[in-house]
């Protein structure tokens, strides 16, 4: 069975690399949860109170394939 690929939407600060990211969460979760791609973003879109915009989130750019 193949499961869907996850991938990660996140604002970091750009002297976090990659590698350091993924080894982060690597000693904090279980790796069937751990995104397979990360893509950086500038902003995370939010409504007007504040609340992140899911539908959003969607319409930023694709990651590039591994």
């Amino acid at each position: 069975m193949l499961l869907p690929r996850a991938a990660s939407k996140l604002v970091a600060p750009a002297e976090l690399t990659d590698s350091e990211l993924r080894a982060y969460l690597r000693r904090h979760f279980a790796e069937c949860v751990l995104p397979t791609r990360i893509v950086r973003v500038d902003t995370v879109p939010r409504t007007a109170t504040g609340k992140i915009l899911r539908p959003a989130l969607q319409d930023l750019p694709a990651p590039p394939a591994p």
